[in-house]
C-alpha cells in the first residue's frame, strides 16, 4: 500500500497547525498583558498543545514503521510473483512440448489408421471374390450328377475301415448331393409355417415333421451314394465309430458339419446395408425382450418332446425369423451372409448390437432352465 498521499495530509496538517498556534500565542501574549489570569490559561493551553504535539509525532512514527513493513510485503510478493512467472514459463515450455508430441503421435496414428484401412478394404475384396468363386463353385459342382460326384470320390481303406480323408470325401460329396433337394425342403417347411402360423404345441409338431422328414431324406441320398460308390452301410457306420474310438474327435463333428454345410447351400442374392443389418438385430433384440414369456413357453413345449438343447434353440430361431420376415421381408440366409461380411464383422456398432442379441438370447434360454418343465406322461 502507498503511504505517500496520508503522510503528505499529516504534515501539511501538522504546518496548518504551527500557523494557527503561532497566530493564537500572538493573541494570547495580548490577553495576557492585559489580564493575568489569562497568563496561567495558556500554560495550560500550552502544554495541551505540546501533548498534541507529541502524540502527532508518535503517530508519524507509527505510520512510518507501517509503510515500512508493507514496502518489505510488496518486495516479497514482487519476488515471488517472479519466481512464479518462471514456473509458468517453464511449465508453458513443457506443455508445448507435450502438445507437439501428442501431435505426432496423432499423426502416426492417423497412418496407421489409414493404413489399416487400406488393408482392410483390400481384405474385403479378396474375402467378396472368393466368397463369389466359392459360391460359383458350389453351383457349378451342386449341379453335378450323382455319378459325377461319386466318381469323383477316391476310396481307400486302412484294414477293414475307411480311411478318415475317404469319409471326409463322402461327406462332402453326399452335402453336394443333397443341398438341392433339402433347400427345397426348407423353403416348404418356412412356407408350411408362415401359412399356418402354428400354435406353439402345433409349431414344436411341425418342426418334428420336419425333422423327420430331413433324416429320411438324407438316409435315402446316403444310401444311393454308398451304393453308387460300391461301399456297405454297415462299414460306413463302423468306420465312423472306429476313428472315433481311435481319439479323433473330429469325425464325430462330420454330421453337424454336414447340416452346416447344407444350410450355406440357402444363398442369398441380397447385399444387406448397415441400416439394414441394426434394424434386424434391434428388431431381433425387441423381440427377444417383448416376447420372452411367449418364447420360454413355445421351448417348454419343445422339452416337453425331450428335443436336445439345440433342437430347442433351432425353433426359437425359426420362430423369430418368421417374425422378422413379416416386418422387414429379410430372410435368414440374407442375415447370415451379411453378418460374415468383413465390414460388419469389425464395425464395432455392428457388433455391439449383436452382443446385445446374444444376451438376450441367452437370457431367455435362462429363463426356460431356471423353470423345471414338467414332461407328459404318455
Amino acid at each position: 500500500m502507498d503511504y505517500t498521499e496520508p503522510m503528505n495530509k499529516v504534515k501539511d496538517r501538522m504546518k496548518q497547525l504551527q500557523t494557527e498556534n503561532a497566530k493564537l500565542k500572538e493573541k494570547i501574549e495580548d490577553i495576557i498583558k492585559r489580564n493575568p489570569e489569562m497568563l496561567r490559561n495558556f500554560d495550560r493551553t500550552g502544554f495541551k498543545l505540546g501533548m498534541q504535539e507529541a502524540n502527532n509525532y508518535t503517530e508519524k512514527q507509527n505510520l512510518e514503521k507501517e509503510r515500512a513493513v508493507k514496502e518489505e510485503e510488496l518486495k516479497d510478493w514482487k519476488n515471488l510473483l517472479a519466481s512464479n512467472k518462471d514456473d509458468l514459463l517453464k511449465k508453458k515450455q513443457e506443455l508445448s512440448q507435450t502438445a507437439e508430441e501428442l501431435k505426432k503421435t496423432h499423426e502416426t496414428l492417423n497412418a496407421e489408421k489409414q493404413k489399416l484401412y487400406e488393408e482392410l478394404d483390400k481384405k474385403k475384396v479378396e474375402e467378396d471374390n472368393k466368397y463369389n468363386d466359392e459360391v460359383a463353385k458350389q453351383k457349378k459342382v451342386s449341379n453335378k450328377t450323382l455319378e459325377e460326384l461319386a466318381s469323383s470320390i477316391k476310396i481307400s481303406k486302412n484294414g477293414d475301415f475307411l480311411t478318415f480323408p475317404t469319409l471326409r470325401a463322402i461327406f462332402d460329396g453326399l452335402a453336394l448331393y443333397v443341398s438341392q433337394t433339402f433347400c427345397q425342403l426348407i423353403d416348404d417347411y418356412r412356407t408350411e409355417r408362415r401359412e399356418k402360423r402354428y400354435t406353439n404345441k402345433e409349431f414344436v409338431e411341425s418342426f418334428l415333421a420336419f425333422e423327420e422328414k430331413t433324416k429320411t431324406l438324407m438316409a435315402n441320398k446316403q444310401q444311393e451314394f454308398m451304393d453308387k460308390l460300391k461301399v456297405a452301410s454297415d462299414v460306413f457306420a463302423k468306420s465312423i465309430q472306429y476313428h472315433a474310438n481311435q481319439g479323433n474327435r473330429e469325425v464325430l463333428q462330420l454330421y453337424p458339419m454336414l447340416v452346416a454345410k447344407l444350410r450355406s447351400f440357402k444363398e442369398s442374392d441380397r447385399v444387406l446395408k448397415k441400416e439394414e443389418v441394426l434394424d434386424i438385430l434391434k428388431l431381433k433384440e425387441k423381440l427377444l425382450l417383448e416376447n420372452k414369456d411367449e418364447l420360454v413357453d413355445l421351448m417348454k413345449e419343445s422339452a416337453q418332446v425331450k428335443l436336445l438343447p439345440e433342437q430347442i434353440f433351432s425353433i426359437m430361431q425359426f420362430r423369430l425369423s418368421d417374425d422378422i420376415s413379416k416386418e422387414l421381408k429379410i430372410e435368414e440366409e440374407d442375415i447370415t451372409k451379411a453378418m460374415k461380411s468383413l465390414d460388419f464383422i469389425v464395425d464395432p456398432e455392428v457388433q455391439e448390437q449383436a452382443l446385445k442379441v446374444q444376451q438376450a438370447n441367452q437370457n431367455v434360454m435362462a429363463s426356460l432352465l431356471s423353470k423345471p418343465v414338467e414332461v407328459e406322461q404318455k
